[in-house]
């Protein structure tokens, strides 16, 4: 039998909208738990998490669920032992317009046109999803799960995000957390390391060279990743 080191584990998905884009992770990290998000607004979701499981944990939060992590771990703190904030998204507007610039030099003229695009049909949504994944990752050993991007879910939820950050609500949220916490970032990126570091002073920094958004996929960097959370958890 397989011995359930990472049980105290919960992985919690980016997207937002998209349910099972960790079970690669998951698959590689025996006990872990990787619940699915469904519903439609950050206190929704938060409360949804809350439900999952049982205990305190040590929360992973890809992307997206780096922030929701977070968010989690203020209305909630005596269900979180730990945080480990994997490819976070930068905490500051001024950051955001190096993530479009970064893919579009990696992906090519069509990002841009599915940009200007998408908000007068969602349904592209899954085309330009498919094209971030691909430009968000460094040397890839496979691709991602093949998963249904949820579009009312992603609008939903992202747009309560945005304004969460333009407010400093976010950063504030980060400021606040008493609980240890680990930044684990890939050196190539799109969303800037910049963006987080120093977002909270005690944290633990690990920036993985050769590697992009989602480390447990990259050539260079897995071996290193899955070591350091052996260590962390």
């Amino acid at each position: 039998m397989i011995p359930k080191r990472f049980s105290g584990l919960v992985l919690i998905h980016g997207g937002p909208g998209a349910p099972g884009s960790m079970d690669d992770l998951a698959s590689m990290l025996p006990g872990a738990a990787a619940p699915r998000q469904t519903k439609y607004s950050i206190a929704e979701l938060t409360a949804e998490l809350a439900g999952q499981f049982d205990g305190a944990k040590v929360l992973l939060g890809h992307s997206w669920g780096a922030w929701l992590a977070v968010l989690f771990t203020a209305a909630h703190p005596e269900k979180v032992k730990s945080l480990i904030l994997v490819g976070t998204p930068p905490l500051d507007e001024r950051f955001v317009p190096l993530i479009a610039a970064a893919r579009a030099a990696k992906a090519g003229p069509r990002f841009n046109e599915l940009l200007k695009a998408i908000d007068k049909n969602p349904q592209l949504l899954s085309e330009l999803g498919k094209m971030c994944e691909a430009s968000d990752n460094y040397s890839p050993i496979a691709p991602a799960p093949s998963i249904a991007v949820n579009g009312a879910m992603y609008d939903a939820v992202w747009n309560e995000a945005a304004k969460l950050r333009a407010s400093g609500e976010i950063s504030a949220a980060f400021a606040a957390l008493t609980r240890p916490v680990a930044f684990i970032h890939g050196a190539d990126d799109p969303h800037p390391f910049s963006g987080v570091a120093g977002s909270v002073p005690a944290a633990r920094l690990f920036l993985l060279g050769r590697c992009g958004h989602s480390p447990w996929r990259e050539k260079f960097a897995r071996n290193r990743f899955q070591k350091i959370l052996e260590e962390l958890v």
